[in-house]
């Protein structure tokens, strides 16, 4: 079986990312700052798999699982880090505003299943790092519809990405991890299409 690599996996989220561009007028800004930002997490994973490279113990099987999972770490914190963004940006109202705060909330939570998964078998989870450039996104982001189409791109695209690797990931035990941020990532989406008055979900299965 062919195997999906950290950084096959970051260019995934990538290319998820670029066709929707077309559809969002601020799109070529976010499709940057999420491809810089999986960059930055492979790059992250391969620094953490030298550390894990000297314990014997862990199956290079497991080890390339887990550098798997710290690119996804890597989303999350910026998940996170964006919403936090939204949120103060004065562009959410409303049931809005707390739809937006519970995501955020529930990528936190991602990061901390993630955290515990890569620490349970023996990985080291991934820092975030010190600040996030979200300049030229904040540029094109003039009203709410913005806020939430560019979540909405945002989402759409990591629930495929988590979907398409399951099943590349050959340590079970991980894949509850994996296929319930999927699920929940799928969720997003769905209410961010409702939001913006799009249909919530417009095919019979996520890919």
């Amino acid at each position: 079986m062919n195997r999906t690599s950290p950084d096959a996996f970051a260019r995934r989220v990538a290319d998820l990312i670029r066709p929707r561009r077309e559809f969002l007028k601020f799109g070529l800004a976010a499709g940057t700052t999420s491809a810089l930002m999986l960059a930055q997490a492979s790059g992250f994973a391969q620094e953490t798999s030298s550390e894990e490279v000297e314990r014997p113990n862990i199956k290079p099987s497991l080890k390339g699982d887990l550098q798997i999972l710290n690119v996804a770490l890597a989303l999350e914190y910026e998940a996170v880090a964006a919403y936090d963004i939204g949120a103060k940006s004065g562009l959410l109202k409303g049931p809005v505003l707390d739809v937006a705060v519970a995501f955020q909330k529930d990528h936190a939570s991602h990061q901390s299943a993630l955290i515990s998964t890569i620490r349970k078998f023996g990985g080291t989870p991934v820092q975030p790092p010190r600040d996030f450039n979200f300049e030229e996104q904040l540029e094109n982001v003039k009203e709410m519809a913005d806020v939430l189409a560019f979540a909405l791109t945002y989402e759409a695209a990591a629930a495929s990405a988590y979907l398409g690797v399951i099943p590349q990931v050959f340590t079970t035990d991980l894949l509850p991890a994996v296929a319930g941020i999927a699920a929940n990532e799928a969720q997003h989406a769905a209410i961010l299409r409702y939001a913006l008055g799009r249909v919530p979900c417009p095919d019979a299965v996520v890919r």
